[in-house]
């Protein structure tokens, strides 16, 4: 019997820049692109203005090979544009126009994902988008943080959902009276975007605190699988990944939904991080009953530990 190996592949980052609306030639004097790829084996840039400038990862049966920060820095004259970009491990990026402007610069995944729809509805207004205002990517704004307020048990996936970007009705809908107020949510996966007038419209990831828990393991990305509305607020029923030493753990709970255009305050972050590593501790707690003798006699421990450590400083 023969098994077979998937073949080497890779995704490609193409893009052109603007300078004061026109397209600038790379080549020219004064002008310099670096893509930060620590890989000696780096397959190849290619550039003939006025196209794309392509950059092209060198593939592997696990996709390009890339640096985990992977960024491009373009350089004029005494300024510096770093961008880190959208995940090309395995599928092109294309990005038609960067408006050249010193800085550090976070394009999220869930933006460029949602392209093809902010493409398609041009008569729409999109916040944040590539085509407009790119200051946005450099703050950490228009995220939708998690507040869990109940526990509840699923009996199905809530993971087969379509993946089809380019039409706002292919998202589930919640529209409801906010304050006298048409409102609508429209929601995938860990996306929602809101509109209140059924033109301009806000995309907000939704999202933990922290991406971590306090002992250090990684929390996968929310599943929303549905909003509702009560008391003139937004709840989302959605699951949480946490991994422990038993392996990942899967729960559902109702989670309030705090919206923020702005960076979130100091104050705030620590009341949500608080909760959040309750909530984990919570969790892992839950695999006592498991039996493994290592997890409850070492790794709970030491959890409970970290955890009254964190209580202490509160």
């Amino acid at each position: 019997m023969a098994v077979a190996q998937p073949g080497p592949y890779s995704g490609v980052l193409s893009f052109r820049v603007f300078n004061n609306g026109k397209m600038v030639d790379l080549n020219a004097n004064g002008w310099k692109v670096t893509p930060a790829i620590d890989d000696k084996l780096f397959k190849s840039v290619s550039y003939t203005y006025p196209g794309y400038y392509l950059v092209k990862p060198r593939p592997s049966q696990s996709g390009a090979v890339l640096n985990k920060d992977f960024h491009v820095e373009i350089i004029h004259l005494k300024d510096t544009m770093k961008i880190f970009m959208p995940s090309i491990n395995y599928k092109e990026v294309k990005i038609d126009s960067i408006p050249f402007a010193g800085g550090v610069y976070h394009i999220p995944q869930h933006i460029y994902d949602l392209k093809a729809l902010v493409d398609y509805y041009k008569a729409y207004t999109f916040t944040p988008n590539m085509n407009r205002d790119w200051s946005l990517f450099s703050k950490n704004v228009y995220q939708c943080y998690l507040e869990k307020v109940q526990d509840i048990q699923m009996d199905y996936s809530p993971y087969d959902y379509l993946h089809n970007y380019t039409k706002l009705e292919l998202m589930n809908n919640l529209s409801y009276h906010d304050n006298a107020m048409s409102s609508n949510y429209y929601y995938l996966n860990n996306i929602i975007i809101y509109s209140n007038n059924n033109r301009d419209h806000k995309i907000y990831l939704v999202r933990e605190i922290s991406d971590t828990t306090f002992w250090g393991s990684k929390i996968d990305k929310t599943k929303v699988c549905f909003l509702y509305a009560q008391n003139n607020h937004v709840y989302a029923v959605a699951s949480r990944d946490v991994e422990s030493y038993t392996g990942r753990i899967t729960e559902f709970g109702i989670y309030k939904l705090h919206f923020y255009d702005a960076p979130i305050s100091a104050y705030e972050r620590r009341y949500l991080q608080g909760l959040l590593n309750k909530d984990t501790y919570q969790s892992v707690l839950k695999t006592k009953a498991r039996g493994n003798d290592y997890n409850n006699s070492f790794f709970l421990p030491m959890i409970t530990r970290l955890y009254n450590k964190l209580s202490l400083k509160k």
